[in-house]
């Protein structure tokens, strides 16, 4: 029986893990869609970003 109630936490952790990553799937893909973007870091001189480099990209360009 003991067994039995182990495996049935595993199998229960096992399905929120999913529905977890499922979920957070979803919501990054439409934030994808929205913006572009939604992982790692944010290019130099991204909206956002310090001032001093939204300034450089300007003198170089």
């Amino acid at each position: 029986m003991k067994k039995a109630l182990i495996q049935i936490q595993g199998i229960s952790a096992e399905l929120d893990q999913s529905m977890t990553v499922r979920k957070l799937r979803k919501v990054r893909e439409k934030v994808r869609e929205e913006k572009g973007r939604c992982e790692g870091a944010r290019p130099y001189g991204h909206n956002g970003s310090r001032l001093e480099e939204a300034e450089i990209l300007k003198r170089m360009s």
